[in-house]
């Protein structure tokens, strides 16, 4: 029984020892990538007209953002995206963006980084009503956010990133003419909740 209680201690100190030798180096202090995030989640949409009526509804989100950014040297990095939404009901066509994060990592390994995120979105939707007249053809939004998430290193080119942001966005306040109040001033805004999955690739 001794021998293969020590039998199974080697075995189990080898395989560490091996495992130890097969992890990814870690990122260098600084490196240019690029990566693809799918994220959905829920917002809470609000809409006032003129005084006359407001409301507000949840409605789901989904969609991709295409990014491209920098990591430095003091566990910082900064990245710009596009992104398309699809948002469910609350707009006719899907809605388009680009934006930027700051994103503070903490390495807590050579593999995991936990991190913060802030950023800001400038984003726009179409406009197109059949028996409705807008002041727009277009909608135009900005947008705030802050998050967390987790970083995790696949290989010396390749990682995995997961977080949750919370988002609130303002809408530009447009005009529309009403057959029974003539001309209504429509404000919006949503706050949504959303989880992504994405791969970063370093160059």
């Amino acid at each position: 029984m001794k021998n293969i209680v020590l039998g199974f201690a080697a075995l189990s100190l080898a395989s560490t020892l091996s495992f130890a030798e097969e992890l990814p180096k870690p990122i260098k202090s600084s490196g240019v990538f690029f990566g693809v995030d799918y994220f959905q989640g829920e917002s809470e949409y609000k809409v006032d007209v003129s005084g006359l009526f407001s409301g507000d509804e949840e409605f789901d989100q989904t969609g991709v953002r295409v990014k491209f950014g920098v990591h430095d040297k003091n566990n910082i990095r900064f990245q710009g995206y596009l992104k398309i939404e699809d948002f469910d009901d609350a707009f006719d066509d899907k809605i388009y963006g680009f934006g930027a994060d700051a994103i503070f990592t903490f390495p807590v390994q050579p593999t995991f980084s936990p991190y913060l995120l802030v950023g800001f979105s400038s984003d726009w939707t179409e406009l197109d009503d059949p028996g409705i007249e807008y002041s727009e053809d277009s909608l135009n939004a900005f947008a705030l956010k802050g998050g967390v998430g987790a970083l995790f290193r696949l290989n010396q080119k390749i990682e995995l990133q997961a977080g949750f942001d919370i988002q609130y966005r303002s809408w530009q306040e447009i005009e529309v003419d009403d057959p029974m109040f003539g001309r209504v001033d429509i404000e919006q805004e949503d706050v949504s909740k959303t989880i992504y999955l994405g791969l970063n690739f370093f160059f």
